[in-house]
């Protein structure tokens, strides 16, 4: 995959009204990298944006970010029940910083069922993440300033 498609806002709440001012998809399927500081969200808002992105086409999600792991377990709690119905998977993943979720957003293998309508990657990054974005974990974070 070699087409991305950047989309920068400033809340989780932002995300699906700037995706869908993008306008036409390249293709109905993409890889979705999330790059937010999931630290004070809660799961709520994180499972609507990852429900929104799945509706929009989303068949794989790389996050980056601190709790990038929560965010990740989250998106897995939305594409698990799909698969389990009879969906085609949806791999999710967590990289330790933003460069990480790039690379692997754009060579990821996603399902069978999806390489022939897969072809672009939505790279989001939510609010100001500073330096977050390169830190490996919360609890690394915390154990590096102790």
């Amino acid at each position: 995959m070699t087409m991305v498609r950047r989309v920068s806002v400033r809340a989780l709440g932002d995300v699906v009204p700037a995706v869908d001012a993008l306008g036409p998809a390249p293709t109905p399927r993409f890889v979705a990298m999330l790059a937010v500081d999931a630290r004070d969200a809660a799961d709520a808002k994180i499972e609507a944006v990852v429900r929104a992105l799945i509706d929009r086409g989303a068949c794989a999600f790389a996050c980056a970010g601190p709790d990038r792991a929560r965010v990740e377990e989250v998106a897995d709690g939305v594409a698990i029940p799909l698969e389990e119905a009879g969906a085609p998977a949806i791999l999710t993943s967590s990289h330790k910083n933003v460069a990480a979720a790039v690379q692997f957003a754009g060579w990821v293998i996603v399902s069978d069922e999806y390489k022939a309508s897969c072809g672009w990657v939505l790279e989001v990054r939510i609010g100001d993440l500073g330096d977050v974005a390169d830190v490996a974990n919360d609890g690394e974070r915390a154990a590096k300033r102790s």
